[in-house]
C-alpha cells in the first residue's frame, strides 16, 4: 500500500520489518528492490533482487526487476539477459517482453522492439490489462513511424549519392573530360593539312602504335636486369610527332 501511495520510506520500514521477522521470505526483499528502484538507488535495488534470486531461483519477478535496473543504467546487454531469464522462468509474463521492447527501442533497433511490444501486447490483452495493452499499441505505432523514417532516410541517402555521381559526369565532369581526351587523340592521329612534301616514305615513317616492354608502369622503361620488371608505356607516332 505504501508503495502505491509513493510513501517509499514507510514502505521500506514495512519490508525491513518483514525481513527482520523472516529473512528467508522472498517477497519483502522483492518489494524492497522495487522501492529502491523507484528511488533510483540502483545498487541497493540490485542487492535486494539478487537476495530474492538466492532465496528462490524459480521466481521470475526479480529478474524483471533486475532488467529494469540494468536498463536504467544503460547496461543493455545485462538488461536483455535479465528479461530473457524472466521469460524463460515464466513465458506468460508480459512485462519482461515489454522491457525488451524498451531496450531495443533505446538501442534504435526498432523492428526488434516492435516484435517484443507486439508479444507483450498480446499477453496483456490475454490478461485483460487494458492499460498496458494500450501502452504497447502506442509503442508499436511509434516503432512503425520510426522504421518508415529510417527507410526514407536511407532512400534519400542513396538518392543523394546517385545525384552526386550524376553531377560529376555532367558538364565539366567525367563525361566532358572523356570527350575532350577523345577529341585530342583524334586530332593527333589524323592527317594534318599544310605539311610539306617529304621524300618517299619507308615503313618506319608510317604512323604506328607500340607497347614499350612490359605493360606495367612502375619501373623504368629500360631495366638493368632482364629478370626484374621492365616497366613500360605506350608510344604513338604520326608524321613528325610522337
Amino acid at each position: 500500500m505504501y508503495v502505491n501511495q509513493k510513501e517509499y520510506e514507510l514502505a521500506k520500514e514495512a519490508y525491513e520489518k518483514a525481513i527482520e521477522i523472516d529473512g528467508n521470505y522472498a517477497y519483502p526483499w522483492h518489494g524492497l528492490g522495487n522501492v529502491y528502484g523507484n528511488q533510483k538507488e540502483y545498487e541497493l535495488a540490485k542487492e535486494a533482487y539478487e537476495k530474492v534470486i538466492e532465496i528462490d531461483g524459480n521466481y521470475a519477478a526479480p529478474w524483471y526487476g533486475l532488467g529494469n535496473v540494468y536498463r536504467n543504467q544503460k547496461e543493455y546487454k545485462l538488461a536483455k539477459e535479465a528479461y530473457e531469464k524472466a521469460i524463460e522462468i515464466d513465458g506468460n509474463l508480459a512485462h519482461p517482453r515489454n522491457g525488451l521492447g524498451n531496450v531495443y527501442s533505446e538501442q534504435k533497433e526498432y523492428k526488434l522492439a516492435k516484435k517484443h511490444y507486439l508479444e507483450a501486447k498480446n499477453l496483456f490483452e490475454k490478461d485483460k490489462d487494458e492499460y498496458w495493452a494500450s501502452y504497447c499499441q502506442g509503442r508499436i505505432e511509434l516503432m512503425d513511424r520510426l522504421i518508415r523514417s529510417e527507410e526514407n532516410a536511407r532512400k534519400e541517402k542513396i538518392d543523394d549519392r546517385i545525384t552526386r555521381v550524376l553531377a560529376k559526369i555532367k558538364k565539366g565532369g567525367i563525361a566532358e573530360k572523356a570527350e575532350d581526351n577523345k577529341k585530342n587523340f583524334y586530332d593527333f592521329v589524323k592527317e594534318k593539312p599544310g605539311k610539306k612534301e617529304k621524300p618517299e616514305k619507308n615503313e618506319i615513317d608510317e604512323p604506328y602504335f607500340q607497347v614499350l616492354r612490359r605493360w606495367n608502369s612502375y619501373t623504368p622503361i629500360i631495366a638493368d636486369n632482364y629478370h626484374i620488371s621492365k616497366g613500360g608505356g605506350y608510344f604513338l607516332k604520326n608524321g613528325d610527332e610522337g
